[in-house]
């Protein structure tokens, strides 16, 4: 789990060039670390998950799109 973590961020950080901190894998801190535009997406999506492997998933894909985009 956490390789995965440390994968995308560093995805994330190549595709962007995002140089800041990396944002702790809790849903407060990415909910927080998100655009504004993207928060209300973000947590709809999260409540319609049904299990923790699509949560997984769930949570590496928003935290390289949110910084891609």
């Amino acid at each position: 789990m956490a390789a995965e973590w440390r994968d995308a961020m560093a995805e994330a950080q190549e595709a962007t060039g995002f140089t800041g901190e990396i944002v702790p894998r809790t849903v407060d801190a990415i909910g927080t670390a998100l655009r504004i535009d993207r928060r209300t997406e973000f947590y709809t999506e999260l409540g319609a998950l049904g299990d923790a492997d699509r949560f997984e998933a769930f949570v590496n894909y928003s935290a390289v799109n949110d910084r891609a985009c």
